[in-house]
């Protein structure tokens, strides 16, 4: 993960696309989140991959409306190489993904029955008291939140039509 995430970071600052140079920070930021979540780091993985990801992806949508999608279809000479894009996107995602390929084991369900704590102060890991917290405490803020931004998505529309 770190090579990968190496080689696509210097590829992002220096593509000449602002197209390449988005797609290769998100290449950058999953590798990163991937490395993080096998690390142990699973909530900061997680985040990882919602925040920046997310944030980066909406803004090479912003960057596709601003361009204008018509114009980059149209070109014959960026989609000329289409397979040779499609089998480097597909080995990067096999890379990508391998190590969460190692991390598969295979339980005995009697076992993990037997071995979890039910009654007792059972274990919240960082996720899990995250999670209780959103979905308890603050989740009036939650809905508040949401309906903000549910509001804002049907503005942003609202005002491109």
């Amino acid at each position: 993960m770190p090579t990968i995430g190496g080689i696509a970071g210097l590829l992002a600052s220096a593509s000449s696309s602002p197209m390449q140079s988005i797609l290769q920070l998100i290449i950058l930021f999953v590798c990163t989140s991937i490395a993080l979540y096998t690390g142990g780091l699973t909530l900061m993985g997680i985040l990882y991959l919602l925040i920046y990801v997310g944030a980066i992806a909406i803004l090479f949508l912003f960057l596709l409306s601003l361009v204008g999608g018509d114009d980059l279809l149209q070109r014959e000479d960026n989609f000329s190489h289409k397979g040779r894009h499609l089998a480097l996107l597909a080995l990067i995602l096999l890379l990508c993904l391998s190590p969460l390929e190692m991390l598969t084991i295979d339980y005995d369900i009697t076992n993990i029955i037997i071995e979890t704590p039910v009654n007792e102060g059972a274990y919240f890991g960082e996720l899990h008291a995250v999670g209780n917290q959103l979905y308890t405490d603050y989740a009036p803020l939650l809905i508040i939140i949401g309906i903000i931004l549910l509001l804002s998505v049907i503005g942003a529309i609202a005002m491109t039509r």
